[in-house]
């Protein structure tokens, strides 16, 4: 039973050792796309395109409207709907290039969402959908709105498209502003490192005692 424990000690402890370092050397892996496939400009609205109104801020073309219970993350006590159309153009400052969004949720951005807090859903755009109120408990909610509006900025990778011709690695930012904003949440690893590295050589140390008896 020891020798059993020791040897899973060593399989978790080498594990550990080498996620530790992958994530070391090679970072999280996320990027500005950059590249021939990369298209990149500013969100233009395709002629005849109509306006989304908007629960929180401006209108939009295309994002998503998510209502929660204030300080909740359960998943029962949230709601989310998709409203406006993901075909929208790219003003490449040469040429307007025509673009299929993916799902708001898949999109990186500094400034994330735009959310605030209401003790009632009555009025709001796009939450007459919402029949199971109750469902989320008693007031207060926060209303979050994660969306494209015509000037944004965004970068996206179109050269290998996903499902229904959607763009892939979509970026919502100036470049400079984006690479800065990885970098910082890059140099954020190291703890996690450290920690994986601490366990790493507690599962491999418990690993040899095991075996050793």
């Amino acid at each position: 039973m020891k020798r059993a424990l020791g040897i899973l000690g060593l399989l978790v402890g080498a594990t550990f050792g080498y996620v530790a370092t992958s994530v070391a050397v090679r970072g999280t892996g996320q990027a500005v796309p950059s590249g021939v496939d990369v298209l990149e400009g500013r969100v233009a609205a395709p002629e005849g395109a109509t306006l989304v109104e908007s629960p929180v801020g401006e209108p939009f073309l295309y994002g998503e409207v998510r209502v929660t219970k204030g300080g909740s993350r359960a998943i029962d006590q949230a709601w989310t709907t998709v409203v406006g159309s993901a075909a929208i153009e790219v003003d490449t400052g040469e040429r307007r290039m025509p673009l299929r969004l993916p799902h708001p949720e898949g999109w990186r951005r500094i400034d994330a969402v735009e959310h605030r807090e209401v003790q009632t859903l009555e009025g709001l755009p796009h939450l007459d959908a919402l029949d199971d109120v109750e469902r989320l408990g008693p007031p207060p909610y926060v209303v979050v709105v994660t969306a494209v509006r015509a000037g944004d900025p965004i970068i996206a990778r179109v050269g290998s498209e996903g499902s229904d011709g959607e763009a892939r690695d979509v970026h919502l930012g100036e470049r400079a502003e984006l690479e800065a904003w990885i970098a910082a949440r890059e140099s954020g690893r190291w703890p996690i490192v450290g920690l994986l590295g601490i366990m790493a050589i507690v599962s491999l140390a418990l690993g040899v005692r095991g075996l050793r008896g």
